[in-house]
């Protein structure tokens, strides 16, 4: 069993016990169902995270500051995002901070992350916003084709404002930096 089985595992048993306590056993088998998606969810978040991180240190020159949330990786600076960028509301998941390349502010996220909470990711496409920086936005690859219909959608409503918004997976991260 890998990590992500076992997460989406011990999401169940926390949300089927929830669920019995509060539905009984109708609520247990509803809340194991909710809480294995979540864990599920937030495991594929992380993955893509990874990637995306370690893709961009890959290409990143060695005066790069590379900063991360939710997540540990080696080469990342101590501490999560929280203040790196001024003028930046929040935590965004990456930042780099590369004098010889590029200044990015990156949220990653996952199409049922946007759909389940769709305010929140235009909130954070919002608060993330700084001069000089690019905003990237990366999910699956798998997710590309809806995100982007959602992103030209709200742009075009005028509830994502620019600068632009670059849309990427981490397998089209390759070269990114250049």
């Amino acid at each position: 069993m890998d990590d992500k089985d076992k997460d989406q595992l011990a999401g169940a048993g926390v949300g089927g016990a929830a669920g019995l306590l509060i539905g009984g056993p109708v609520g247990g088998v509803v809340g194991s169902a909710i809480g294995a998606a979540l864990s599920g969810h937030e495991e594929k978040h992380e993955a893509v995270l990874r990637k995306s991180f370690y893709e961009f240190k890959e290409q990143s020159s060695d005066r790069a500051k590379l900063y991360a949330d939710h997540i540990d990786p080696d080469g990342a600076k101590d501490g999560n995002t929280a203040g790196v960028v001024s003028g930046v509301e929040g935590r965004p998941d990456i930042v780099v901070i590369d004098p010889l390349t590029k200044h990015l502010v990156v949220e990653v996220e996952t199409w049922e992350g946007i759909r389940n909470d769709e305010k929140h990711a235009l909130k954070q496409l919002a608060d993330f916003r700084a001069q000089a920086y690019q905003r990237v936005l990366i999910v699956p690859e798998e997710d590309i084709g809806d995100v982007m219909e959602w992103v030209e959608k709200n742009e075009e409503a005028g509830k994502i404002k620019g600068p632009e918004l670059n849309l990427a997976s981490p397998a089209r991260l390759e070269g990114y930096l250049n």
